[in-house]
């Protein structure tokens, strides 16, 4: 079962992933499963208007999981439930 969430992280990045949280010698972390880095962009035809496009972040990682220590997460959220066809989508193979 996937737990979709938004990270807003200490950098000030919002991360949309599939999380869920690991013990690794002692310290508990939260393990980013596939995660994208989510950007506000211009439209093309009204730059005064914005939509929301999508990047892998840490793409070189392994297995697509990127664990992340809680002193570096500022708050984790549900996403709004919103139709995603309109997004502009990461075009490297993920």
């Amino acid at each position: 079962m996937s737990n979709i969430q938004i990270i807003k992280l200490s950098s000030g990045e919002d991360v949309i992933s599939d999380v869920s949280e690991v013990e690794y010698n002692g310290s508990k972390l939260i393990t980013m499963n596939k995660p994208a880095l989510i950007m506000m962009m211009p439209k093309e035809n009204n730059p005064d208007e914005f939509g929301i496009g999508l990047a892998p972040y840490a793409p070189f990682a392994k297995d697509k999981q990127v664990p992340v220590m809680p002193s570096h997460i500022v708050s984790v959220y549900d996403p709004e439930a919103v139709s995603y066809t309109h997004l502009t989508l990461p075009t490297t193979p993920y």
